[in-house]
């Protein structure tokens, strides 16, 4: 070895440095750097909107939302527009509407093939 290179063994240690290895917080309880604390509400509230997805009746389910005149352009589509839809939501649960899960898949759709 020449005088200028050193070996490993020469170069100092700092036993107190820290690692990017450790990403989950390691012993401490209060580091979230995986998101699981913030991610349980979203989750939580995601599957929430989706259990009530389909609960509610399939034409509101599969409805589009429209502006009026496609609307009245296209009679036969599922074009809604927001108001009439909200408000047939309203008048499902004020008429008791209930629960009542349905899954059915709509004749002739283009994703299914038939």
């Amino acid at each position: 070895f020449s005088s200028t290179q050193q070996t490993f063994a020469s170069y100092p240690t700092d036993t107190t440095t820290t690692t990017s290895l450790q990403m989950s917080g390691g012993s401490n309880p209060d580091v979230d750097t995986d998101g699981i604390g913030a991610g349980k509400y979203l989750l939580f509230l995601v599957m929430l909107v989706n259990v009530w997805a389909f609960s509610i009746p399939v034409e509101f389910r599969r409805a589009q939302f429209c502006t009026e005149e496609q609307v009245r352009l296209n009679p036969d589509s599922h074009c809604i527009t927001f108001e009439n839809w909200k408000s047939g939501i309203i008048d499902h649960y004020a008429n008791g509407g209930g629960v009542d899960f349905d899954f059915t898949v709509e004749e002739g759709n283009k994703w299914i093939g038939s």
